[in-house]
C-alpha cells in the first residue's frame, strides 16, 4: 500500500523543522550541550535529532525551535478548488520555499 499524503506531508514536514534546527544551532554557535541545555534535552538527544537517528513529532520540533530563540508561523490560506492543497516550508533565514 502507497504511503498516505498525509504521511508524506508530516514526514517533510518534520524534516524540514529538523533542518531549521540543525541551522538555528550552527547559527548561534551553540554546542549540541549548550542547545540541549536551551532544548531542555540532553545532549545524546540532540546527537540523535542532528543525525536522524531520532524522531520527534512536528509539535515538539517546533517547541525546540522556539526554546533556541526562533519565531515559527503557520498559514492556512484557500487554494483553487480544481487542485488540492499545497504544504510549503519558508524559513526566515533564506526566503527559500519547498512545496509539496
Amino acid at each position: 500500500m502507497p504511503p498516505r499524503r498525509s504521511d508524506h506531508n508530516e514526514r517533510i514536514l518534520r524534516e524540514k523543522l529538523t533542518q531549521a534546527i540543525a541551522r538555528a544551532i550552527q547559527l548561534r554557535g551553540l554546542t549540541q550541550q549548550q542547545a540541549a541545555s536551551r532544548m531542555g534535552v540532553d545532549q545524546p538527544t540532540i546527537s540523535g535529532l542532528l543525525r536522524g537517528k531520532r524522531q520527534f513529532t512536528a509539535d515538539r520540533l517546533v517547541h525546540f525551535l522556539t526554546m533556541l530563540g526562533y519565531d515559527v508561523h503557520v498559514s492556512v490560506d484557500p487554494t483553487d478548488v480544481s487542485r488540492r492543497g499545497l504544504v510549503k516550508f519558508v524559513t526566515g533565514q533564506t526566503g527559500a520555499t519547498d512545496q509539496n
